[in-house]
């Protein structure tokens, strides 16, 4: 018998000792024999461990244990955006940032869900909670850095330059100087588009 006990879902995370136990109704048992506890390394979803014993008359019993699961290594962890930023490097909304966990022994118990990203700043970073495989190792949290969001447009600004009478430009022509500014530590002004008379 296994001198630990399996979680829930039927698996060890350490080495897993065997107690073996050996009966005779007639002779008895070769004290000599009688097989020492074994111990289960490694991992895998089907170990097993066997023994043999003799009898104070020279007749060999066999014992097995099978079935044995062991799972020692945590689930992976990643995570990234689903979706991509533009060529600049930044982003024009909220960004959805999800986490996969694989385990390929015991299985993923406990994955983190998708965090959303949606304030307008430069190089933000979200952290998702730990991922737990089905043996109960524990994979610890992912950071996602690097996050440029800028939903705010650029302000355009006009500003006429002519001689006035009445509020009104006199001459032949007026001059109309645009100026662009984004919000401070965003991403910044890159162009300004403009027609003169729906030209």
């Amino acid at each position: 018998r296994a001198t630990t006990d399996a979680n829930a879902d039927g698996w060890h995370r350490d080495d897993v000792t065997i107690e073996w136990t050996a009966v005779d109704g007639l002779s008895g048992i070769d004290p000599a024999t009688k097989p020492a506890d074994s111990t289960i390394p490694g991992e895998g979803d089907d170990l097993s461990a066997t023994a043999s014993v003799k009898d104070k008359a020279g007749n060999e019993g066999h014992g097995s244990v099978s079935g044995i699961k062991i799972d020692r290594t945590p689930p992976t962890l990643d995570g990234g955006p689903t979706t991509v930023p533009n060529e600049a490097g930044w982003y024009s909304g909220p960004v959805t940032v999800a986490f996969v966990c694989q385990d390929s022994l015991s299985g993923v118990a406990t994955c983190p869900a998708d965090e959303v990203v949606s304030a307008n700043m430069r190089d933000q970073s979200v952290s998702s909670g730990p991922a737990t495989d089905r043996a109960g190792n524990v994979a610890a949290g992912k950071t996602v850095g690097g996050i440029d969001i800028d939903g705010d447009a650029p302000i355009t600004l006009a500003e006429t330059t002519c001689t006035r009478v009445n509020e009104w430009c006199t001459g032949d022509t007026a001059t109309v100087t645009l100026t662009a500014t984004d919000q401070v530590g965003l991403s910044g002004t890159k162009e300004i588009h403009y027609r003169i008379n729906g030209g």
